[in-house]
């Protein structure tokens, strides 16, 4: 009885210290919880949405960025997670009051060329940092969580949340704009809404 327990008692152990130490490096065990059958569609659209999606539209004057356009990453609970000008900084939307702030222009969903995997970790980082963020400004520190804006946080989304890079390196000193995101080869663009 007591080497059973023993027994068992090492196996749980092991478990607590390596839990997912067999999926560290496969994202594709993610891919099942990010296009589940209980996911919602993008409105007016057949196109589901995924977690990491990234939303945005290139041009739009207004209440935000002006011409550059704006961003924002969905989360694991299907929200919109951005950074804004106002003065909250923050900003936690459902997909449709998010698509609704822009006037009826052109929003648009991208994906990057990358696993479902990435996508639902960068999704997850999003929603599990969008609390650290204090001020809005356009700063060339990529790695600063505190000061913000809109692109600069979903690239870090995907930068420390999934290890993908967007084919900027390491380069910890850059702007990112919304532009840069929605125009780059490195996405496709899943739905126009």
């Amino acid at each position: 009885m007591k080497k059973i327990f023993l027994g068992f008692f090492f196996a749980f152990i092991i478990i607590l210290l390596f839990p997912f130490s067999s999926y560290a490096d496969d994202f594709s065990t993610f891919a099942d919880s990010n296009t589940g059958s209980g996911a919602p569609k993008y409105p007016g659209t057949s196109t589901t949405v995924q977690v990491g999606d990234i939303i945005g539209t290139k041009l739009f004057s207004g209440w935000d960025t002006y011409y550059v356009g704006h961003v924002g990453i969905v989360g694991p609970d299907y929200k919109v997670y951005d950074v804004v000008k106002w003065s909250d900084v923050t900003q936690v939307s459902s997909i449709s009051n998010f698509v609704d702030r822009f006037n009826n222009n052109t929003v648009g969903v991208y994906r990057p060329n990358t696993s479902s995997g990435n996508r639902f970790l960068a999704g997850t980082w999003a929603k599990n940092n969008l609390n650290k963020v204090k001020s809005y400004s356009i700063t060339s520190a990529t790695h600063k969580i505190d000061v913000n804006y809109c692109s600069k946080f979903v690239f870090q989304s995907y930068y420390f949340g999934a290890k993908y890079k967007f084919g900027l390196g390491d380069n910890n000193q850059t702007y990112v704009s919304p532009t840069y995101i929605i125009d780059s080869s490195k996405f496709i663009v899943n739905a126009k809404l």
